[in-house]
């Protein structure tokens, strides 16, 4: 299991890797803020799967 802080420091190198080439289009962020938005929600359908998983038990 991945931590919060493990994703956002992946989510981060994207940060290096635009500035490192010069690159400072807004719409090339574009995948950073997806995976920033997408993760809280997956973590909380999985974190809300394994409980219902444990009620059933």
């Amino acid at each position: 299991m991945t931590r919060p802080s493990d994703f956002l420091t992946y989510v981060r190198r994207f940060d290096n890797t635009y500035t490192h080439h010069g690159l400072r289009q807004a719409v090339l962020r574009i995948p950073q803020w997806a995976y920033l938005g997408i993760y809280p929600v997956a973590k909380s359908l999985r974190w809300s799967m394994k409980l219902r998983e444990s009620l059933k038990r």
